[in-house]
Parts: structure tokens; C-alpha cells; sequence
């Protein structure tokens, strides 16, 4: 059995078979080896891929981050900061899985700080953003808003909020100083340009007849806002309504972010307090009203009305008045500047800061109320002395006894007596028809300057039937009244017996018609007793008679 196919040398048979399993093993080796390795490879390449799909978002975030904040897009790239972060302090096996210790793990946590230090860059760059963007006084509430509750929730204090309040109360403040001395140089200028001879007592008796004749007719307006020194006058006007603009664009805004904060809307759990109180908004509120009011005291010389109240001193009239302008004019514009600051102040104290702003803003209106009813009885009493220079000497149709004159003066008390009433009670309304209850202080004056004004009326008619009378003077002043009325007189006014006459004929009608009617309309419209005044304005008209 040893020779043969079994011999020793062939090792029984086996030594050919193994040579061509060997010979067989060796070739396939050769041609699927590569085949395993390149599965292989394939399969390490796909698990790679699946971990760097899930980790995209991941490792593109400082780039997506940036995009976004380029844009302008800040919720969406704090939407994108917040899931990386959760990722990354949640479930970093869902990054790179990788066993914990082992060579792979700290390397990938390299990477993960890396990326992450690179996020943190970025961030910081959106906060340096939003914070300068709170400072940028254009941007609408809505903004500020948006960015407050951004920069809240990337950051672990209240700082931010305050970065807004600071830089807005140093806005306001400063924009409240500049409007004003902007708008003081307006009308500064425009005064500047006043001719002194517009102050002269022709010249107003001149301007008082142009708006009398205006009165009760469609261009009543136009014509009293033409008067004399209107220029000064809308000057004055737009100072006002340019504070009362940036008060209302800005403080209401400021507010109702201050108001949200005090109420929690604003301040995030387990963010570390700033140390400031949160009333300091009120605080900064206050010293914005507080620079309003001081600024408009300032310019219209305003003062304590109990003072003023008390003082037996005749008012003078204050500086901010035009040089020249008639009392018609004066009731226009008064009005007008009343209403925009009544305006203003409303809106304010419709936002309930504190009492002591809204103490301070009813001051501000009631010292100004009562301020401007003082300038208007001292212009009124002023152009009720110079009153005479519109007597033209006009006979009425009705009654040929009597001149036009008393009709001018019974709308002038009218005019004047309604202005002043609607002064007082707040009524800036041209078209308001309603009626209020006025203090005691504001009828007690109006009633006293309509009476001290009715006496200058009646020194006045005594005064034409003198030889100081100004058509006895020879003064063109009473031609140009009479061609600014269309009135032609009738009689020889040089002589003075004519003139006395006339001027007995219309005292006798005033006393015993004129003057009860508008005693009658004052005690109607104030509900004061006038028995006193008539028998005083009977005593004025036996001395003026005799």
C-alpha cells in the first residue's frame, strides 16, 4: 500500500489535492479579496455618511448662523442656536457615536469645541448687533420689542432691557432740547423781522377792523390767522406742536415697554437681576414730562396760578406775544396753541405713569390755561381803549340816532367774551357746542375784564366827542378804517357839537339796550349776578353824559 497512488512521497494521496487547494486558496484570494475589502470600505463609507447626515445641521451652524444674521433673520438663527445647543448638551451620541474614553471620543469632543467655540463667536457678534440696535432710535416698537426678547434669551441677566431704556431716555431728552431750541430760533427770527411801528395804535385799530369785519362770515378763520404778527404766531404754534410730536411718537412707546417690564413680560427665570428697580422706569418717564413742562413754562412765562390769582396787579402783556397783534388774532392763536398742548397732555395722562407726573402735566394745563386767559383780558382791555378809532360815524339804517360803531363793539364783546369762555373750560374746539362749568377764579376775571373793557368803551365815546377826538385831530388813521369797512360818514365831524350829539345818542342806546343784553349774556353763560355792574356801568353813563 506504500507504493503507488498511497506512497509515502505523495503523502497517501493528499499531497496533489492539497496543492491545488493551496494553488486554489491563493487564486481566489486574488480575486475576491479586493471584493471584501472594497465592501468593506463601502460599508464604513455609508455608516460615515449616515453620522455626518446627522450631524450636518450640526457642523454647518456657524455658517447658517452668520447667513441669518446677515440677513437679518435673528429669530431664525436664535431658533438654530438653541437646537445646536440642545444637540450638543442632550444627545451628542446622535452626533459621532463613539465609545466613552476611548481615542475616538476625545477627538471628536475636540471637534464638537471647536465648532462650538466658532457658534459662540458668531453669537456674540448678533448680540453686539441687537444691543446696537436698541440704541437706533428709527426702529418702530415692534422692532425693539423683538430684539428685547432675543437679546433676553441670550442672556443670563435683565442688562439688556436696560441698554433700551437708557438710550432711549437719553434720546427723548435730548430730542425734546433740540426740537425747542430749534423751533425758539424760528420764532426768535421771525420777531426779529416785527416793524415797530406795527404796534402803534392806528395800526392795531386798523387790524381790529379788518377782523370785525370778518367776524360771522365763512373767512373769519383765514382772515384772523392773517392778523398782525402771524408770522410770530405760527412760529409759536409749531414750537408747541413739535414738543407735543415728540412726545407722542416717543414717550407712549417707551412706556408700554416699561409697563410690560414691571409687569414680568420681560424678565426670563433664573436670570440674574441687574440690580436696578424696576420703578426707575417711572423715574425716567418723569424727568421726560418734567423737561416738556419746564420748556414750555419757559417760553410762555408761565407761574403758579394761585399766585397770580391773588395778585391785585393789571396782567401785562407777556413776551411771547407779537408786537402789533389785535386781540381777535390773539384768541385764534390762543386756542390753537391751548389745543395742541391739551392734546399732548391727554395722551400722556391717558398712559397712568405715577401721580406725580400726571400731577405735574395738569399743573402744566392749568397754569397755561390760566396764563393765556390772563394775556387775552390784557390784549382785550388794550384794544378796548384804542376801541374808538373804529368809530366811522356810520348812522344805522334801523335807527339813524345812533352809529354802526356800537354793532362793532357788541360783536367784538361777543367775540371775545366766547373766547375766553372757551378758553377756560377747555373747549379748543372750534366747532365744540358744548358747555361746561368753569372755575370761579376764570369766571370772576372773565367778568371783570369784560366790565373794565365795557368802561374803556364808554371813556372811549367821550373821548370822540372831545377835541382830542382823532377826526378833530385831522389823523388819516380813521380814513383807512373807513375804507377797510366800506363805511361813509355822513355828517361834518369836524364840528363838535355834531359829534357830541352823535356821541349822547349812542351812550343813551348802549345804557339802556346795548349793555343790559350783554350784561344778560354774560350772567346766562357764567351764572353770576350782574346787578352790581349795571348799576356801576348806570353811574359811568350819567358821568359820561354830563
Amino acid at each position: 500500500m506504500k507504493d503507488g497512488l498511497l506512497a509515502d512521497n505523495t503523502e497517501f494521496a493528499t499531497k496533489s489535492l492539497k496543492e491545488h487547494l493551496k494553488n486554489a486558496a491563493s487564486k481566489s484570494d486574488t480575486v475576491f479579496l479586493p471584493v471584501l475589502e472594497n465592501a468593506e470600505k463601502a460599508a464604513k463609507l455609508r455608516s460615515t455618511l449616515g453620522v455626518f447626515e446627522r450631524s450636518k445641521f450640526f457642523f454647518n451652524l456657524p455658517g447658517s448662523l452668520l447667513e441669518s444674521i446677515q440677513a437679518g433673520r435673528y429669530d431664525v438663527a436664535l431658533r438654530d442656536y438653541k437646537k445646536g445647543k440642545y444637540l450638543l448638551e442632550s444627545r451628542p451620541g446622535q452626533l459621532l457615536p463613539s465609545s466613552p474614553g476611548s481615542n475616538t471620543d476625545i477627538q471628536q469632543k475636540r471637534i464638537f469645541d471647536k465648532v462650538w467655540s466658532a457658534v459662540e463667536k458668531t453669537m456674540d457678534q448678533m448680540k453686539a448687533a441687537l444691543l446696537n440696535r436698541l440704541k437706533e432710535t428709527s426702529r418702530t416698537l415692534d422692532e425693539h420689542e423683538k430684539t428685547i426678547e432675543i437679546l433676553l434669551e441670550l442672556s443670563t441677566s435683565d442688562k439688556p432691557i436696560w441698554v433700551y431704556f437708557d438710550s432711549q431716555h437719553k434720546y427723548i431728552l435730548q430730542k425734546v432740547k433740540t426740537v425747542y431750541e430749534a423751533s425758539l430760533a424760528k420764532v426768535t427770527e421771525q420777531r426779529s423781522r416785527q416793524l415797530p411801528e406795527v404796534a402803534q395804535p392806528e395800526r392795531i385799530a386798523l387790524s381790529l377792523a379788518r377782523g370785525i369785519n370778518s367776524l360771522d362770515t365763512p373767512s373769519m378763520e383765514a382772515t384772523l390767522a392773517k392778523g398782525t404778527g402771524y408770522d410770530v404766531w405760527q412760529s409759536t404754534v409749531e414750537l408747541v406742536k413739535s414738543l407735543s410730536e415728540v412726545m407722542g411718537s416717543t414717550v407712549p412707546n417707551f412706556w408700554k415697554i416699561a409697563k410690560g417690564y414691571m409687569e414680568g413680560r420681560y424678565k426670563k427665570p433664573g436670570a440674574q437681576p441687574s440690580g436696578r428697580s424696576p420703578s426707575q422706569c417711572r423715574t425716567m418717564v418723569l424727568d421726560i414730562v418734567r423737561s416738556y413742562i419746564v420748556l414750555l413754562s419757559e417760553f410762555f412765562s408761565l407761574s403758579d396760578m394761585a399766585a397770580s390769582v391773588a395778585s391785585t396787579k393789571n396782567a401785562t402783556l407777556p413776551k411771547f406775544l407779537p408786537t402789533g397783534t389785535d386781540s381777535l388774532t390773539a384768541c385764534h392763536y390762543l386756542t390753537r396753541i391751548l389745543g395742541e398742548m391739551t392734546d399732548s397732555v391727554n395722551e400722556i395722562l391717558g398712559m397712568e405713569v405715577s401721580d406725580e407726573t400726571n400731577a405735574g402735566l395738569r399743573s402744566l394745563l392749568e397754569t397755561a390755561t390760566w396764563k393765556f386767559e390772563e394775556t387775552l383780558c390784557a390784549v382785550w382791555l388794550r384794544d378796548s381803549q384804542i376801541f374808538f378809532h373804529l368809530e366811522t360815524w356810520e348812522q344805522k339804517p334801523e335807527d339813524r340816532s345812533t352809529t354802526l360803531y356800537l354793532g362793532r363793539m357788541h360783536q367784538f364783546q361777543k367775540y371775545i367774551t366766547t373766547a375766553a369762555y372757551k378758553i377756560a373750560s377747555g373747549l379748543t374746539d372750534a366747532t365744540s357746542t358744548k358747555q361746561r362749568q368753569i372755575p370761579a377764579e376764570f369766571s370772576n376775571k372773565i367778568t371783570k375784564s369784560f366790565l373794565d373793557s365795557l368802561y374803556s368803551f364808554l371813556d372811549g365815546l367821550v373821548h370822540l366827542a372831545s377835541d382830542d377826538s382823532p377826526i378833530a385831530q385831522g389823523l388819516k388813521v380813521q380814513a383807512l378804517v373807513e375804507e377797510s369797512t366800506g363805511a361813509t360818514p355822513l355828517f361834518d365831524l369836524t364840528k363838535n357839537d355834531t359829534r357830541l350829539l352823535l356821541v349822547i345818542s349812542n351812550l343813551t342806546y348802549l345804557n339802556e339796550s346795548l349793555i343790559p343784553v350783554m350784561l344778560n349774556q354774560i350772567q346766562s353763560s357764567f351764572g353770576i349776578v350782574m346787578d352790581d355792574a349795571r348799576r356801576v356801568s348806570r353811574r359811568r353813563h350819567l358821568k359820561s353824559q354830563f
